[in-house]
């Protein structure tokens, strides 16, 4: 007989209310099932296929396994009443290869023994399946398992008691055989033109034909516990275990990992997914990662994975034939589209954070702009920052008239916060167009209520000559009156003394308002033992050797301690690396 082309085939056909082929089913839905089974051939709609059962069990249903007299007889009404309110019958086949039953022993040797439960369980399953997909929860169906020297099929007929399936225009055929071949020919009118009418939708969509034969293979097969155990090494073995080991950090992934962050569109993060269209050029930088993390992390699970998918392909073939032949490239896409999706989800939080330091930048006025230039190393990232930031070379100093304005409040008064105005005054500093009149204007105001940051603010508008000659002593007088206002917040017991240690520490660290002092500023970073900033100039400290012992490493401890926290020490610490310092 050669070799098992398939385990299992599905087809469903239907035939409309007024045809013999449904009124011959609902004349035999009582009899014996000797005689439905030779009458079978007047309305069965696949004979031919079938061949001619030898054997047929009684009718089943979706609640009973056997059906009393008055059981069959009120079925019999059903169907009856379905064909009355012209709706479709349904007629489905699912056949089998007998051996192919056989080596899941749902039938012996020789055929005579037969698990007729298992069948009859399986058959509801995937009829149940077939009508959710077409909509038709509401139908009543009734099969029988025929029986033949080679293939066991099960016969089911579906109706809608009361239709409420689709109604379509269809043109009306008549049709003819012509030398073994069925002819289809439309009816015509009076005028020549083919006949339409509203009928219920007959035909099934490919899926729900699936559906039903999925269902079939899964529990015959009893393939769960392999299914379970792939997609378990997929979604936990591999694909969880990645926040485990994030990328953005890791030296070997690092470069990859820049590259395919600089490509990304700028669009809504939202639709930076494996799957949307505005990736699909990317997909191959994302796989190549995909790769080398699966090469790195879990040589010992993908191998597993492929023994398991490629065994199961093998199952999934026999009982499918072709159809599924496509298994193992499903599965492995699932793979790659499951750790693209979390590499990409790493990507969008690099970018979160790289925005959210943007802002905080221009917030906190941190001018080490690392982003101008993400090739140069960290001591000249470093370096480059320490010119912008003192900027105190003579030949740049222009002094102006004496600028300063002395605001009219008393130092109990004065405060520090993230005001409308001032927020807007640094923006419009900062933007590509910068407009520093009105950004002056705003810090004036806020300055003169007694903001403090206000205050500073015009101080770096004097040092750096932002909308203003550089004038070193009017920046100065600001920074003083700043950093006293700062002072006096942290004795009069501020709660946020972090906050305030860091603004302090900063001040003695650049010598804006004071005395450069180190020590100083090492002591009031100390005290700042949780803000990410103060965390970062430590480092910073450290790394130089400034008011304490230079130490690479200790240095890169801070760095990779709040990498996570922030995205700008995540690339300090990326860089810090590449130079290999402290690692």
């Amino acid at each position: 007989m050669g070799e098992i082309k398939a385990g299992v085939v599905v087809v469903t056909e239907f035939c409309r209310p007024h045809t013999s082929k449904y009124q011959g089913y609902i004349d035999y839905i009582n009899r014996t099932e000797a005689v439905r089974n030779e009458n079978t051939a007047k309305y069965n709609l696949y004979q031919d296929y079938m061949g001619n059962p030898k054997k047929t069990t009684s009718l089943f249903t979706a609640e009973k396994n056997e059906l009393t007299l008055k059981e069959k007889n009120d079925l019999k009404e059903i169907f009856s009443e379905a064909q009355k309110n012209e709706s479709i019958m349904w007629q489905t086949v699912i056949s089998f290869d007998n051996r192919w039953l056989n080596q899941y022993g749902i039938i012996n040797d020789d055929g005579t023994l037969i698990d007729e439960g298992k069948l009859k369980e399986v058959a509801r399953g995937a009829v149940r399946r077939m009508l959710e997909n077409e909509k038709l929860e509401n139908a009543v169906w009734s099969g029988a398992i025929h029986f033949n020297t080679d293939n066991l099929h099960i016969h089911v007929a579906t109706v809608e008691p009361v239709p409420m399936r689709e109604k379509k225009e269809y043109v009306q055929y008549n049709y003819r055989y012509e030398n073994g071949k069925r002819i289809k020919e439309p009816i015509l009118d009076d005028k020549g033109e083919p006949v339409v009418k509203m009928e219920y939708k007959g035909r099934f969509k490919q899926s729900s034909i699936e559906k039903c034969k999925s269902h079939v293979v899964k529990e015959l097969v009893n393939d769960k516990e392999n299914n379970i155990k792939i997609n378990n090494i997929i979604r936990d073995s591999i694909v969880n275990q990645k926040k485990e080991h994030p990328i953005s950090t890791d030296k070997e992934f690092i470069n990859k990992f820049e590259e395919l962050y600089k490509m990304m569109p700028d669009v809504s993060r939202n639709l930076w997914n494996y799957n949307n269209s505005i990736i699909a050029k990317l997909r191959d930088n994302i796989d190549e990662i995909t790769t080398m993390y699966i090469e790195k992390y879990h040589t010992k699970e993908y191998e597993e994975l492929l023994e398991r998918i490629e065994t199961q392909e093998q199952v999934y073939r026999t009982a499918y034939g072709d159809s599924r032949k496509d298994y193992k490239n499903n599965k492995l896409k699932d793979l790659y589209t499951r750790m693209g999706n979390a590499v990409l989800k790493e990507i969008r939080n690099y970018d979160k954070e790289i925005r959210k330091l943007e802002e905080e930048t221009i917030k906190e006025v941190e001018e080490e702009n690392i982003f101008e230039n993400e090739k140069v190393e960290i001591d000249r990232i470093i370096e480059e920052a320490n010119r912008t930031e003192l900027n105190n070379t003579e030949d740049y100093l222009v002094e102006d008239d004496d600028n300063f304005i002395e605001p009219e409040v008393e130092m109990e008064d004065v405060y520090y916060k993230w005001s409308k105005n001032y927020k807007l005054a640094k923006r419009l500093i900062h933007d590509k167009n910068p407009n520093y009149e009105k950004a002056i204007s705003l810090l004036i105001t806020e300055h003169e209520k007694g903001n403090l940051l206000a205050t500073y603010e015009l101080g770096e508008v004097y040092r750096n000559g932002r909308g203003r000659k550089i004038s070193q002593s009017t920046a100065d007088k600001y920074y003083e009156k700043a950093l006293k206002g700062f002072n006096y917040k942290l004795k009069g017991g501020e709660k946020n003394k972090q906050y305030l240690n860091y603004r302090i520490g900063k001040m003695h660290y650049y010598g804006l308002g004071t005395e450069q002092n180190y020590e100083k500023a090492l002591e009031c970073f100390n005290n700042a033992p949780d803000n990410v900033y103060a965390k970062y100039m430590l480092g910073k400290m450290l790394y130089y050797g400034q008011a304490v012992e230079k130490d690479y490493d200790a240095a890169y401890k801070i760095f990779i301690s709040i990498s996570d926290e922030n995205a700008y020490t995540s690339y300090k610490v990326s860089k810090h690396d590449r130079a290999g310092r402290g690692y």
